[in-house]
């Protein structure tokens, strides 16, 4: 072989190692592992505060799956139908069940408290657990003790879905309306309206709130802080859950009719799935090593 063949099959071998590694370095898309639990699944997983188990909520169980290998390594029985799931900036992993909040350790309930009226929605500002109440109330807790820290009745009239941030959360309700609350205080700092009903808010890191709406096919990207929106990502149909990494990289959407789709930062469709139902949800490392996806009872974790 002559040199400059020799030369070429290098330059060849070169650039197929930087494509795999490009490839390599996207997103999780590839089914490592697989679950069926009892129960269909409810609320959005989380990871484990060591990153190495996702816990999903299953009936009264949360499951703590191996992530390499998708097994039960333990169960912890909360004794009632979990309602919320959430995991502090700390780490620290928070469970709601009926009238219940449940603190947990490894694969134990650390602390529990009783609550005065079943919750609609947990959340987490910061390191405390923010509940919204079935009567309407939003209450604080520490998330030393879980005493109550304190509570407020919003303005905003029907609240359909909250998400908390070190020292702010986010609420929105009727009409589009949505509004930052401090915290603690729970004093107004922004408000927005939008078009359409507000399908959910989820978070991408500590400075990204995700949410679309009824009337968009887009998930729109604002600061919690002032919720002005900085960037939107189109999908085909209305989206009614997502998730991404906090820079943005990839945002995982939940569409009705075509299951999930993954967007790029450029605008591009880069993965779809459909097997997935409307009612899946998404949790995304934001390493984009690891994501774990819900659908009815099964547990999907896919790697790059």
């Amino acid at each position: 072989m002559s040199g400059k063949s020799v030369l070429f099959s290098a330059l060849l071998l070169l650039s197929s190692c930087m494509m795999e590694a490009e490839e390599s370095a996207g997103f999780p898309d590839y089914t490592q592992a697989s679950n069926e639990l009892p129960e269909k699944i409810q609320v959005q997983p989380v990871f484990s505060e060591l990153g190495n188990y996702g816990i999903v909520a299953s009936g009264d169980t949360l499951y703590h799956l191996e992530l390499r290998h998708g097994r039960v390594h333990g169960r912890t029985d909360l004794g009632g139908e979990i309602t919320g799931l959430s995991r502090s900036v700390s780490g620290e992993v928070f469970a709601v069940t009926g009238n219940r909040l449940c603190v947990l350790q490894d694969f134990e309930i650390a602390r529990e408290a009783d609550l005065s009226s079943e919750c609609s929605i947990l959340t987490i500002c910061g390191s405390d657990p923010v509940l919204l109440m079935a009567d309407g109330r939003l209450v604080r807790r520490n998330s030393s003790d879980l005493s109550v820290v304190e509570e407020t009745t919003p303005e905003i009239a029907g609240i359909e879905a909250i998400q908390g941030f070190p020292g702010l959360l986010c609420i929105s309700g009727e009409n589009g309306a949505m509004v930052t609350l401090s915290v603690p205080g729970f004093k107004e700092t922004a408000s927005e309206t939008v078009n359409g009903t507000v399908n959910f808010m989820s978070s991408a890191g500590q400075e990204n709130l995700l949410f679309s709406t009824s009337q968009w096919n887009e998930v729109a990207v604002c600061n919690p802080s002032d919720l002005k929106i900085q960037v939107m990502f189109t999908f085909p149909e209305t989206p009614v859950f997502a998730a991404a990494d906090s820079s943005l990289s990839f945002v995982y959407a939940v569409c009705p009719s075509s299951g999930i789709s993954v967007c790029s930062a450029s605008g591009e469709i880069k993965w779809r799935s459909a097997e997935y139902d409307e009612g899946a949800f998404i949790q995304l490392a934001d390493d984009l090593e690891t994501a774990l996806l819900t659908s009815g009872n099964r547990v999907d974790i896919l790697v790059k």
